[in-house]
């Protein structure tokens, strides 16, 4: 009897004990002290280890507290006895602990679970998102191998960063400016007890030094028991646009006036940047002379939680309306921190949403702010599976990111809080891909400009040789394939390989096909350049196929996507390439074109030529690469110059189908189209079984000739593509004409 006496004693004391713990930890929680409460919430599972209830609060701070390791181990607890019934958020959680923690295999599995647990409501954020971390999540287990070479990243160390929280770097004139959340004074289980725990703006007089003295900025900015945190000064420096925020963080954004080392009073700024909702991460930009601010916000109309915004200024304390940088980089997560570079036109900002290693990661956005193309991840090291945000570049590679990493300064985790780390690229360029081009010589280095197509387009099921299609109408009706290039290519596959295989459709479109639409934008707006200067320009054009069609078939398909080309110049900006092409322009400027429809002739051989397995030979990474055309190289003479010319109607001629042994010829028909005889040097075949005979005497301006090229197939077998280049006097120097067929056994 005594025994059951003291046990029930004991029994009492200890649900009293582990109740106050619960309340104790609560009212922290309640307070946002997460570590507080996980030290409270940590004693009381001891105490009690079943409880689910009490397993999810401590879950919930350890996540809080970027405790992501523990934080897995009590969400996988949580569902191994819930199942999601209780708290299916706990599922979500784990799969994102999971990611951060790089155990991406499990965190696949767990996040395709989440998408079932919350599929009744498909416009949820969490079935989305749940979604959406398929590909992300596999993509991270992909490129976590990847890095920029010649990239490093290194914490700044004392005084700068702390055991508590450093963010929001900003270097200008020589000094580094950033906000700090720092306690000079803790007790007992690094309890702050400061007065003023609060956010400031802090400077140091070196942007890299380790041993200069840390202080606040004015008071007038640093106002006591407010959150101020790091925003952008004016291009001539004399006005600071900063955030400010009471300590339940909801933000606004203000201005004060810098000049003669002195801080006026700050005002929150008018227009429609502020309101019933929060506002940060202002950015100040120049574009064409006029002055913008981009900033982060959650007010209604986005795309979901924090969405990039710019709002022109109306004055220096006022803005315009505020627009949406769209879809394109806004998603349903958060989108932060964004630092736009007015020279090069590249956006930067910290997402959660897009491909991503875990957390927040950097992403670079190209393009005017009304047309920005889709986000690139910078990669490693600038990006890890924690937050890496409010990252900021300089055109000779110095530049700052804020992070929690490993590697941070800290006492309550090693990933508990945010360091400032520099950043040192080898060139800006490199990390941004910029290209510089000037001219149509520029240009020339980085051809070929390459454009593809979907199976047997444009106008498909024909025998024509020209289409009147403009390639942008073709490019339009493939990019709405997508999701059937998607589907169709992991059909049949387990559940990573399918997505895998969603992940190389997604990422054939944009490195590939976007790109090209991104690069004919820019070389024809540099063609037209030249072509108003008089140039006389020739491009050589090259089509491909893959190998689903018989080759002949193929040959024409090739020509109708090149006149595709040339219809969207003859269309481009109301017909203004039209005169140069007609060879009417006053300028005397002209614009030709070397049409080369190689077919299926040069398709990789390991490319499907099923047509009964379209997963491969039509919806393959592998089927897309092939079905193209280029823009190789580009050719000019000035106008005032005196120059024969190589022209002809047809540079390439089709033998179609031979048996081994045949010896066949074909007549190319060349025209002298410039002012001065043309003289043939000589004109090459690279192999035997090619003999080409020209005219010795010089071809008259006007006048036409012909060039006859005999081909032997002896000995060979498959497709055969041989090629006969003529040298000569002219404008272009040489002119390449080719022979293709299928030569089969007797």
């Amino acid at each position: 009897m005594l025994t059951i006496i003291s046990f029930l004693i004991c029994f009492s004391a200890g649900a009293q004990s582990l109740k106050k713990l619960i309340e104790i930890g609560d009212q922290y929680e309640a307070e946002g002290d997460y570590y507080s409460a996980q030290l409270e919430y940590e004693k009381a599972v001891l105490i009690d280890s079943v409880d689910i209830h009490l397993l999810f609060k401590y879950a919930e701070v350890l996540r809080k507290c970027n405790d992501h390791v523990k934080a897995e181990k009590y969400y996988s607890k949580i569902f191994g006895k819930d199942r999601g019934k209780i708290y299916p958020i706990g599922l979500f959680w784990l799969a994102e602990m999971q990611k951060h923690n790089q155990n991406y295999r499990p965190a696949l599995k767990s996040w395709k679970k989440a998408a079932n647990l919350f599929k009744k409501d498909k416009k949820s954020y969490e079935y989305r998102r749940a979604r959406h971390e398929g590909l992300s999540t596999s993509w991270a287990m992909r490129s976590i191998k990847d890095s920029v070479e010649g990239a490093e990243v290194k914490n700044l160390g004392a005084p700068v960063n702390t055991s508590d929280w450093e963010f929001s770097p900003l270097p200008w004139q020589g000094k580094l400016y950033f906000s700090s959340l720092r306690s000079e004074n803790s007790g007992p289980n690094l309890q702050v007890l400061d007065e003023d725990y609060t956010v400031k703006i802090y400077s140091a007089d070196s942007m890299h030094a380790d041993t200069d003295p840390i202080k606040k900025i004015a008071s007038k900015i640093n106002v006591p028991a407010t959150n101020t945190a790091t925003g952008t000064f004016s291009y001539d420096g004399t006005r600071f646009y900063f955030v400010q925020a009471g300590t339940d963080f909801k933000s606004a954004i203000y201005v004060a006036d810098y000049k003669n080392g002195k801080w006026s009073d700050a005002k929150k700024m008018e227009g429609d940047i502020n309101g019933d909702f929060i506002s940060t991460h202002p950015s100040y930009v120049e574009i064409d002379n006029k002055a913008y601010l981009l900033f982060s916000s959650d007010r209604p109309g986005g795309q979901g939680k924090f969405d990039l915004y710019y709002a022109p200024l109306i004055s220096d304390e006022k803005t315009g309306k505020a627009i949406n940088l769209g879809k394109t980089v806004n998603s349903p997560d958060d989108e932060v921190t964004p630092q736009y570079n007015s020279r090069s036109k590249v956006l930067y900002f910290s997402s959660k949403w897009h491909k991503n290693y875990g957390g927040f990661d950097v992403f670079s956005s190209k393009g005017p702010l009304s047309k920005l193309s889709p986000p690139k991840n910078m990669g490693q090291p600038i990006n890890t599976p924690w937050n890496d945000l409010h990252f900021t570049i300089d055109r000779n590679g110095d530049g700052f990111l804020t992070s929690n990493r490993l590697g941070s300064i800290f006492l309550k985790g090693p990933t508990c809080c945010n360091d400032i780390w520099s950043v040192k690229l080898q060139t800006h360029e490199e990390i941004t891909n910029e290209i510089v081009i000037e001219t149509l010589e520029d240009l020339n280095n980085y051809l070929p400009v390459t454009l593809y197509f979907h199976n047997d387009c444009p106008n498909p099921r024909t025998t024509d040789t020209v289409t009147d299609l403009n390639y942008l109408t073709t490019y339009r009706d493939y990019h709405e394939l997508i999701p059937t290039y998607k589907k169709e290519y992991s059909n049949g596959l387990k559940e990573e390989k399918a997505i895998e295989a969603e992940l190389d459709i997604e990422d054939f479109f944009k490195d590939y096909v976007d790109k090209g639409v991104s690069d004919l934008a820019l070389f024809t707006g540099l063609l037209l350049k030249e072509l108003e200067k008089g140039q006389n320009i020739e491009l050589t054009i090259k089509g491909f196929a893959s190998p689903l069609a018989k080759t002949d078939y193929n040959v024409k398909l090739t020509g109708r996507r090149i006149t595709s080309l040339i219809n969207y110049l003859r269309e481009y900006d109301k017909g203004q390439f039209n005169e140069y092409i007609d060879a009417t322009a006053e300028n005397g400027g002209t614009l030709s074109f070397n049409k080369i429809p190689f077919g299926e002739y040069t398709a990789s051989k390991l490319v499907s030529d099923n047509v009964n397995d379209t997963k491969n030979s039509v919806y393959s990474r592998a089927a897309g690469l092939e079905r193209k055309i280029e823009v190789q190289s580009i050719t000019q003479a000035r106008r005032d110059s005196i120059f024969s010319e190589i022209s002809c109607s047809q540079e390439l001629f089709d033998f179609g189908a031979l048996t081994e042994g045949a010896i066949v010829s074909h007549e190319f028909v060349i025209t002298n189209s410039g002012n001065k005889p043309l003289e043939i040097e000589k004109v090459v075949t690279r192999c035997g079984c090619s003999v080409a005979e020209y005219p010795k005497e010089p071809i008259l301006p006007g006048k036409e000739a012909k060039i006859k090229v005999t081909f032997n197939s002896t000995g060979m077998e498959g497709k055969q593509v041989k090629s006969a280049t003529i040298v000569a006097n002219s404008f272009p120097r040489s002119k390449r004409l080719v022979l293709t067929a299928e030569v089969f056994k007797k």
